[in-house]
């Protein structure tokens, strides 16, 4: 299964009626562009397992120290915090439609821009090189 099928479940999702939809819309948003990383991050030789994974593959970004790469860095971790309270602050918080279309909106820039940053062999180095240390 690709990173976009995700993506597209979360489109479908984002239409329905129900908080409950509008919730699981946000969280495959996340997950789309959580595997959209891996995925990338794989293809440049860097593993990440799935242990604090969430943690590590913006940490990468945030490592290199390249402006863009860390704002796409912040981007993603704000969108695994709205994440976390769609799926699992069911009493303290409500969902609206217009949270689920803004996140869903996020996840697919999220992957555009940071398409359009020139990423260098001295960048990938440095993930790298940031993601074998906290391996530790």
């Amino acid at each position: 299964m690709s990173w976009d099928a995700f993506l597209d479940t979360a489109r479908r999702l984002v239409a329905g009626a129900t908080e409950g939809d509008w919730r699981s819309a946000i969280s495959r948003a996340y997950y789309a562009v959580f595997h959209f990383f891996r995925d990338w991050f794989s293809r440049q030789g860097i593993s990440m397992d799935k242990q604090n994974a969430h943690f590590r593959m913006p940490g990468a970004l945030t490592a290199t120290q390249d402006v863009a790469l860390q704002v796409i860095s912040r981007r993603i971790a704000d969108l695994r915090e709205i994440r976390q309270k769609a799926d699992y602050d069911l009493v303290k918080k409500r969902v609206a439609q217009a949270e689920a279309v803004a996140a869903v909106a996020e996840a697919a820039q999220i992957v555009t821009d940071f398409r359009a940053i020139q990423i260098t062999p001295e960048l990938i180095a440095k993930m790298a090189a940031w993601v074998a240390t906290v391996r530790g």
